[in-house]
């Protein structure tokens, strides 16, 4: 996946995890990527296409959506059966929320 600032056009390549499979951008200077492949998301920096340290979730991420203010993302993991929130402000995940057999996404109404 690749990002430029502010803009929705790509600029470069930057590396994830195996399997990318669902992203989603902030109000922020982060997007962020589900590696379904390893249990795993990845930060990344919008303004250098940095990534940053992998965050743990459930087994085989799908889909991240993101809250109006940019405060949690939210992570579908299809295996697991779970959807975990992470602090966009920490980089950190919460308690997974059980929601039943495979889930592939998440919405977010305002």
């Amino acid at each position: 996946m690749a990002l430029a600032s502010g803009s929705p056009v790509a600029a470069g390549s930057v590396t994830t995890g195996a399997a990318g499979r669902g992203g989603a951008t902030s109000p922020g200077p982060v997007a962020y990527v589900a590696n379904s492949g390893c249990c795993t998301v990845t930060p990344i920096g919008t303004a250098s296409n940095t990534p940053g340290a992998k965050i743990r979730v459930g087994v085989t991420p799908w889909k991240i959506a993101i809250t109006p203010g940019g405060a949690t993302v939210y992570v579908a993991s299809n295996h697991s059966g779970m959807v975990t929130p992470i602090r966009t402000a920490t980089n950190l995940p919460g308690p997974a929320i059980k929601v039943g057999s495979g889930p592939e996404a998440v919405a977010i109404t305002p």
